[in-house]
């Protein structure tokens, strides 16, 4: 996810810390301003374009490099009851202006298109995990031609099996990874598919598979400069619902496992690893958990590579009735 200089951490608020569903959004951005210390940069609410629960922001990206958003809407009903869709926001100066609506060409009722987005430069990629239609999950892929976005490709699971194929994704220049935390014989243990860009097509490099099961891998996926970090959010390697993060490094033949992130202060049904967002040596790994329900703060565990390991570095906390929930970004 390395499309910008700025580490910026999104989370959203909404009546006792619930997510705005239908009508707003408000994020908050973070700059990296030490490899220890990041600080609020900007804030801004962007409103959902139209009326009614469409679930818009449940997805959301930034590339602040080119300046464009994207926010999913997985409940948007134009090609049917839950199909879904993705708005494309560009900056303009101080302000977001809308500039597109995406919908999956071939999308039906229950795809939940725009579960999980991404975006670089002028591509951006689309998740639709066709939860509860029957469906195997597609990743839609995206290319801006200077006018409109134009649906390019379309990605696809190996296994012709309900898995959630799409429910995360993310991209870095000709890198795709899509997720299938559904996948597996034993019930959700997850895996990953990696797409590089060949040409004008994308085909699959490798599939990895959650090295534990049960663990909602993939849940979250971001990629940054050669590694990937998975979100397992279910792992109970350490306690029951505790949740873990896997990085993966590209070794140059193969997808190897690099570490394995976990809370210093891990506690059961925590599920961090919801949220997941790397940037180069940093990575960010989200816990939802409200203090409206629980003993401990929701929170964003920051981890810095130095050298040979992954490091513990701080907790970030959000403010009063705010809390951190599926977006993460950087």
């Amino acid at each position: 996810m390395n499309r910008t200089r700025m580490n910026a951490l999104l989370y959203q608020r909404g009546p006792r810390g619930h997510r705005l569903k239908q009508y707003a959004v408000v994020l908050a951005l973070y700059v990296l301003v030490s490899p220890y210390v990041m600080a609020q940069c900007e804030q801004l609410e962007l409103h959902s374009p139209e009326a009614g629960s469409t679930d818009f922001a449940y997805a959301i990206d930034i590339d602040s490099v080119s300046g464009v958003a994207v926010f999913g809407a997985p409940r948007d009903s134009d090609r049917g009851t839950n199909a879904g869709a993705a708005y494309v926001y560009r900056r303009a100066g101080n302000n977001w202006q809308l500039e597109q609506k995406l919908l999956a060409s071939d999308g039906k009722p229950d795809d939940l298109f725009g579960t999980s987005v991404a975006v670089s430069g002028n591509v951006l990629v689309v998740g639709a995990p066709q939860i509860y239609n029957g469906g195997y999950g597609i990743a839609y892929v995206f290319t801006f031609d200077g006018a409109l976005w134009i649906e390019t490709s379309q990605l696809t699971p190996t296994l012709q099996a309900h898995q959630e194929f799409g429910y995360s994704v993310d991209i870095e220049a000709d890198l795709i990874v899509v997720s299938s935390p559904q996948a597996g014989n034993d019930y959700a243990t997850g895996l990953i598919t990696i797409f590089r860009q060949s040409g004008t097509s994308w085909t699959r490099q490798a599939v990895v598979p959650s090295p534990t099961p049960g663990a909602n891998f993939g849940l979250s996926v971001s990629t940054s400069q050669g590694r990937i970090l998975v979100g397992a959010y279910s792992d109970s390697e350490d306690c029951s619902f505790c949740g873990a993060a896997y990085v993966y490094r590209w070794s140059g033949s193969d997808w190897v496992n690099e570490a394995r992130l976990t809370s210093p202060s891990a506690h059961h049904d925590d599920l961090f690893g919801i949220a997941v967002a790397l940037d180069s040596g940093v990575a960010i790994v989200g816990t939802p958990t409200d203090p409206t329900f629980g003993d401990h703060n929701s929170r964003a565990s920051m981890f810095q590579f130095a050298g040979s390991d992954w490091t513990f570095t701080q907790d970030l906390l959000p403010p009063d009735r705010w809390i951190f929930r599926h977006s993460l970004g950087a």
